[in-house]
């Protein structure tokens, strides 16, 4: 969709808040005109308002964010924060906002293979030099952050978190919270159930458990 110079804010002051208002440049240094006009972030505390982040500026908390928005007869919002959980909480919170919309943001560095055959919902974020094959289907709010690939026929669901460098592999499906950490691998055909972590570098052969910590190839309760 083309926003047509929509005003944009982003969720959080971190490094991934940072990274994904790079990718809202390089959309707009794509088109003729910009898709956004980037506002600035939202911080977590009012005493943040003003202070500078990386080449942007928090320009409203999560106190004064209604006051903000009400200024807006349309205004876009971007969640990267990289916990599922949290995600979900920050849009339960603003989504009472009936002029608050929230675009998809895919990077145009990001290799769409079969675009027509993969379907997303809202809120979704796909990072520099991520693969999406064909065939694939995701609900709302998800990270896809750097060089990640997924591959055919994958089913995501909301609030995941696929971090740099990680692998999911044909027919896999992936529930609702799901935190993918760098550079895992999911074996062809696996299903990962709700809000289960996926450690750094461990590799899934074999279904995980809903609420499981894996670590390379062992299964640990969550606390």
């Amino acid at each position: 969709m083309n926003w047509n110079g929509l005003p944009l804010l982003i969720f959080g002051t971190s490094g991934i808040s940072k990274e994904v208002k790079n990718v809202v440049d390089e959309i707009n240094q794509k088109n003729y005109e910009k898709t956004y006009q980037f506002l600035g972030f939202v911080a977590e505390q009012e005493k943040d308002v003003g202070r500078k982040i990386g080449t942007g500026t928090a320009v409203c908390s999560d106190e004064s964010f209604g006051e903000y928005v009400s200024h807006f007869s349309v205004i876009g919002a971007v969640i990267p924060i990289g916990t599922p959980d949290i995600k979900r909480k920050i849009y339960e919170r603003v989504c009472c906002h009936r002029n608050l919309v929230f675009p998809n943001i895919i990077s145009p560095s990001a290799r769409l293979m079969d675009p027509v055959t993969i379907k997303m919902g809202m809120g979704n974020i796909i990072c520099s030099g991520s693969i999406l094959t064909t065939e694939i289907c995701m609900g709302d709010f998800n990270l896809i952050n750097l060089s990640a690939t997924v591959g055919h026929n994958v089913k995501m669901g909301s609030y995941i978190v696929v971090n740099p460098l990680v692998s999911v592999s044909g027919g896999v499906e992936v529930e609702d919270g799901v935190l993918l950490g760098a550079g895992s691998a999911i074996k062809q055909g696996v299903k990962v159930m709700e809000n289960s972590i996926v450690g750094l570098g461990a590799i899934i052969p074999k279904d995980v458990e809903k609420d499981r910590v894996m670590i390379c190839q062992g299964a640990y309760e969550m606390k």
